[in-house]
């Protein structure tokens, strides 16, 4: 069982974890600059997003572009969020990990006026299982 309660960047998480898996060490090792993510952790990634924002106006926090609440389409745009920030974290210098960089971009905490953006990175560390 993954999850319990959430309430994604609007509140708190409540989770539980079965099992926690090899992603983060599979990722851990050093990384080839063209490399990319594999199907299998953006995927984790993504849905861990999903279950984060909870929102079916905005599917997977997705206000930039209007999907009109299209669940297909949110999540497209997620996956090509979470690819293409990994490939510009590949070009920086790596002083901080993918998650925070990714955060950064999907939730920033920068302008925040709720102050709730600061929960989501956790959120989805804790969600996801994954901390690279």
């Amino acid at each position: 069982m993954l999850l319990i309660g959430y309430l994604g960047c609007f509140g708190y998480i409540s989770l539980t974890f079965a099992a926690q898996s090899a992603f983060s060490a599979q990722i851990a090792a050093k990384t080839p600059q063209n490399a990319s993510l594999s199907d299998e952790i953006v995927n984790k990634l993504v849905n861990s997003i999903e279950l984060i924002e909870n929102s079916k106006k905005y599917p997977y926090g997705i206000k930039s572009i209007d999907t009109k609440g299209n669940w297909a389409v949110s999540r497209r745009i997620c996956q090509n969020t979470v690819k293409n920030t990994y490939a510009r974290y590949l070009k920086t210098e790596k002083k901080i990990s993918y998650l925070e960089f990714l955060s950064r971009r999907y939730c920033p905490v920068a302008g925040d006026k709720t102050g709730l953006n600061k929960n989501w990175l956790n959120n989805l560390k804790k969600v996801s299982g994954l901390d690279f």
